[in-house]
């Protein structure tokens, strides 16, 4: 299961989805369609878009996070090469 909310919905209204479908999420909407109303063509839709959502997120999330580690890997590579700021003890020393 996608969600941990598809148990709670589930025994608490019976698979029905609670009064007017309030607490309908999706993973209920698919087992509706595929044992309860007798349209496995339709759950299987649902699952497929449902699939194709979850990896477009992990996609753009993955993305995102490759964008801010290259980020901080040029700045902190920047900041090797930027000479070190001499105190005055060191200037006295020398």
């Amino acid at each position: 299961m996608i969600s941990w909310v598809f148990n709670y919905v589930y025994i608490m209204s019976n698979g029905q989805g609670g009064p007017g479908d309030s607490t309908m999420v999706t993973e209920l909407y698919i087992y509706q369609n595929a044992f309860q109303f007798n349209a496995p063509q339709l759950a299987a839709a649902a699952a497929a878009l449902l699939f194709t959502v979850l990896v477009a997120v992990f996609a753009i999330g993955l993305g995102i996070r490759a964008l801010v580690l290259w980020h901080r890997s040029k700045s902190q590579d920047s900041e090797r090469l930027r000479p070190m700021p001499v105190s005055e003890h060191a200037r006295e020393a020398v």
